[in-house]
């Protein structure tokens, strides 16, 4: 069989069965056509993962210790005999605690979000001081009564 009668028996099949025909393009197209779609949205959120992950800092890691009714306790000694035992583990360190609290000036009142930290912090986090200065190692040392304000956008 040549290939021109392959082609005339293809056609003439198509043409007898146009119902199947239609129906087997279709799906076809819709197969290709989810395929595509399915291909967009996971390299969106591939992208968009990726986004948040540079902005957090790919080479950071948080350990929280958090929960209600936890028996685990991590006082500030344990945590800076384990810096001190491994140095290769790191660069750099930053403790810090955060919770709410209202602030008041006057008669105003603000319900915000505080962290008391170290003055390591500024290099960990990639923190930009607009006005003034960060928090300092005599800061820490004379535990001086020191904020720094952050506005919220």
């Amino acid at each position: 069989m040549g290939i021109t009668q392959v082609i005339k028996v293809s056609l003439q099949s198509i043409l007898s069965n146009k119902m199947r025909s239609f129906l087997t393009t279709l799906g076809i197209i819709i197969g290709v056509a989810a395929v595509i779609g399915l291909v967009s949205v996971v390299d969106s959120v591939t992208a968009m993962i990726t986004d948040t992950l540079k902005t957090m800092g790919t080479n950071s890691i948080t350990v929280m210790i958090t929960g209600k009714n936890t028996t685990k306790q991590l006082d500030t000694n344990t945590m800076i005999n384990f810096i001190d035992s491994h140095p290769e583990l790191y660069d750099a360190v930053t403790p810090q605690v955060t919770g709410n609290v209202t602030v008041k000036n006057g008669t105003n009142n603000l319900n915000t979000s505080i962290t008391g930290t170290t003055d390591t912090y500024q290099g960990v986090n990639n923190v930009k001081i607009a006005d003034g200065r960060f928090i300092n190692l005599f800061d820490i040392d004379g535990r001086q009564k020191v904020a720094i304000l952050r506005q919220l956008y």
